[in-house]
């Protein structure tokens, strides 16, 4: 898609306008997992920032006319939050099983009675072979 041969491919990411597989999966992991965190963070803050407004007995119409971004920020949020947190629950689950997105959506090993060829054995094993393993060279800059 990107015009490069991809190790291990997992996926063209549109948001990210690029290719992700062996070398950079890693990063695009923990971006999607600390935007996940951040969604959710900034949520908490702008309702716990509405919550804080209204201690003087007000009305909740005063305080939406005291800070309406609050309250756009915690719909935007509470609206995409969803689709964040499942993306990053879904990229758990493949570095967990050591699958790729592509492998997971053809249902390269659940029709096969061999099982994942690149799976470690164990979840803590496949996650940290996924995130903290050895980085491989570039093929390109050989």
């Amino acid at each position: 898609i990107c015009n490069c041969c991809i190790e291990r491919f997992d996926h063209h990411c549109p948001w990210v306008g690029n290719c992700v597989g062996r070398r950079n999966y890693r990063f695009f992991y923990m971006f999607i997992v600390s935007l996940a965190f951040l969604a959710v963070f900034i949520f908490a803050c702008a309702l716990t920032h509405l919550v804080l407004l209204q201690t003087d007995k007000k009305d909740f119409l005063d305080v939406i006319r005291m800070s309406p971004f609050s309250l756009v920020v915690s719909i935007i949020c509470f609206l995409s939050v969803w689709s964040v947190i499942g993306l990053a629950g879904f990229h758990t689950y493949l570095t967990s099983s050591d699958q790729t997105t592509n492998e997971d959506i053809k249902g390269s090993f659940s029709n096969k009675g061999g099982g994942n060829p690149y799976s470690r054995g164990n979840i803590c094993l496949n996650c940290f072979y996924i995130l903290c393993g050895p980085m491989q060279p570039s093929l390109i800059d050989r």
